[in-house]
């Protein structure tokens, strides 16, 4: 882990090397893994990716059909 060569590290720097560090703080019996079943497996979008979806698709489903 590196040190700050002057003052205390903040929580967000000392965040930012424990993120990137490849130690592990907890010991394996501390891990635990989570059961999902397999349809909900997959991750999903975030609001922010499903809302860059939406500005791109053609289709608005806010906006009324034109009536041919």
């Amino acid at each position: 882990m590196q040190k700050a060569t002057h003052g205390t590290p903040t929580e967000s720097e000392e965040d930012v090397v424990a993120d990137r560090s490849t130690e592990d703080p907890l010991p394996p019996e501390k891990h635990h893994t989570i059961q999902m079943p397999a349809g909900d497996a997959g991750p999903k979008p975030t609001e922010s990716e499903e809302d860059v979806v939406a500005d791109r698709t053609e289709d608005d489903p806010l906006r009324p059909k034109k009536m041919p």
